[in-house]
């Protein structure tokens, strides 16, 4: 007990001693009572620049910009860009997990990943989660390569989308990803059927056994607040 009061006050004293309490007064009336606006910091973003970050490619490709990548082009990317974090082929487990693998011919034919029902025995991969194509490419768009988000040329993200199907099996090396083939190409995914609208949620419709998606209600029914809420209603 001693030991730690002992250095509790010294530890109090040399903060006295490096940030004396003038300074600390000043910078909290500095920042309390100053009327200094931002209007120096930073800029406006331009229209394009909107436009370049409000990016959205939905489950039925609307969203999605013209363009084309081939598989070759692809592997150099993948390569120079994304290999020190998802491993030769896109199977290890080294930063992120699994891009490729753990799915089968038949799941390919049927649409639907068997691995999945318990017990779940493979590190899940993203090819064999994901049922649309468009969630693949919206990723990569906006978050890779993990240290320079956003940087790839919409070519350089249709290319390292068809290297991904090529890693998995899917298409072949010669094969080329455009906005023309891509629905195409979402009908090869591994786990294309296993997701359904029906849950309670957009885009689920009113099911006959009544409620929203199978029969079942929403396990939160919020109510609309702006002044003087309850929370007990709200939550």
């Amino acid at each position: 007990m001693f030991k730690s009061y002992k250095f509790r006050r010294i530890a109090i004293c040399l903060t006295c001693a490096l940030f004396p309490f003038g300074a600390f007064a000043e910078s909290s009336n500095r920042i309390t009572t100053s009327n200094q606006s931002f209007d120096s910091i930073g800029r406006l973003a331009s229209s394009a620049e909107v436009v370049e970050w409000d990016s959205n490619i939905r489950d039925d490709f609307q969203g999605l910009k013209p363009g084309r990548g081939s598989v070759v082009k692809g592997k150099a990317l993948y390569e120079a860009q994304c290999l020190s974090c998802h491993g030769v082929s896109g199977t290890e487990v080294i930063v992120f997990s699994p891009i490729v693998g753990g799915f089968s011919k038949q799941d390919v034919k049927t649409g639907i990943v068997e691995a999945f029902e318990p017990p779940i025995s493979v590190a899940p991969s993203t090819l064999m989660r994901v049922p649309t194509l468009a969630t693949i490419m919206d990723y990569i768009s906006r978050a890779m390569p993990w240290d320079n988000p956003k940087s790839l040329a919409i070519d350089e993200v249709y290319a390292l989308t068809g290297y991904l199907l090529h890693l998995g099996g899917l298409v072949e090396s010669d094969f080329v990803l455009s906005n023309d083939n891509v629905r195409e190409a979402q009908s090869k995914l591994p786990n294309r059927n296993a997701f359904d609208s029906e849950h309670g949620l957009w885009p689920g419709e009113p099911s006959s056994a009544g409620g929203i998606g199978n029969g079942l209600q929403p396990d939160i029914v919020p109510v609309r607040c702006m002044s003087d809420c309850n929370p007990a209603d709200v939550y």
